[in-house]
């Protein structure tokens, strides 16, 4: 297990997101948003500048998140891009800084009722997962609830169908809260052998998605943590606040995070 935070969840400076983390004693970030934009399209300046601190401070860094098929799987241009540019870009920022994971999206949809496409879907994702794969990074796909990586059914059926040993789930309880299903035990319980990412952050859907500090919100984090220490125990687990103030709350969800660890873990 290794606690992490996405960076620009602290903050979209760099230097004050790593200060943050070296202050909480956290050596791990996953990259998202810096200053100039969302990573691999940020300003040369600060790339560098990127590079220069994460090495400084020898932080490790888990995943990037370069927005990735968040958009309707229609939208030709988008995907052209993606393939032709995002990912490769992503794979070469990656290179760089040691890191073997890219989380993408699942494609938003229109008909949350209606598969027809899925396949098609599934297609792409494959062809990520085997661009990836040459470069030795693995791919996650995060769920989400307008999404194609929405429910088990159909999370299980887009792995059972691609099969790739490079593609997992980026799994995200709190994203899965508006599902007919629980996130946790239900959804977790049925997908857990594909689960390669975990992002922490909490909410209450009362037909708008508002996120909360851990533990004010619907998700069951203390069943979900003890699962996954006792499933997945070597997962990066990643803190994804959500809610402002960011380095207030990034820091109230740390304290929370490792004492609901230090519970199950007393407990045994």
């Amino acid at each position: 297990m290794k606690i992490g935070f996405v960076s620009d969840e602290i903050s979209p400076n760099i230097e004050i997101a790593i200060n943050k983390c070296i202050e909480w004693n956290i050596d791990t970030l996953e990259l998202r948003n810096l200053l100039t934009g969302r990573l691999p399209y940020v300003d040369k300046e600060e790339k560098e500048k990127l590079f220069k601190f994460v090495k400084k401070f020898n932080i490790n860094i888990s995943a990037i998140s370069p927005g990735i098929f968040r958009y309707e799987y229609q939208d030709t241009e988008k995907l052209k891009l993606d393939f032709e540019k995002t990912l490769p870009d992503t794979i070469q920022l990656c290179e760089r800084l040691n890191c073997k994971k890219i989380i993408i999206f699942g494609f938003r949809r229109k008909n949350l009722l209606d598969d027809t496409d899925l396949d098609n879907v599934i297609n792409e994702f494959g062809k990520v997962a085997e661009i990836a794969a040459k470069y030795s990074i693995n791919i996650a796909i995060e769920n989400g609830y307008d999404s194609w990586c929405k429910e088990s059914k159909r999370i299980l059926r887009i792995f059972e169908i691609l099969n790739c040993k490079n593609l997992g789930i980026n799994w995200d309880p709190a994203n899965a809260i508006a599902d007919n299903e629980k996130p946790f035990p239900d959804t977790y319980e049925k997908i857990k052998s594909y689960i390669t990412n975990l992002h922490v952050k909490d909410t209450k859907h009362n037909g708008n998605f508002i996120c909360l500090p851990i533990g004010e919100g619907n998700v069951d984090w203390e069943g979900q943590i003890k699962a996954i220490l006792n499933d997945i125990p070597d997962i990066n687990i990643t803190i994804e606040t959500h809610c402002e103030p960011l380095i207030i709350n990034s820091k109230k969800n740390l304290e929370k995070l490792k004492e609901i660890i230090n519970n199950i873990l007393t407990k045994k």
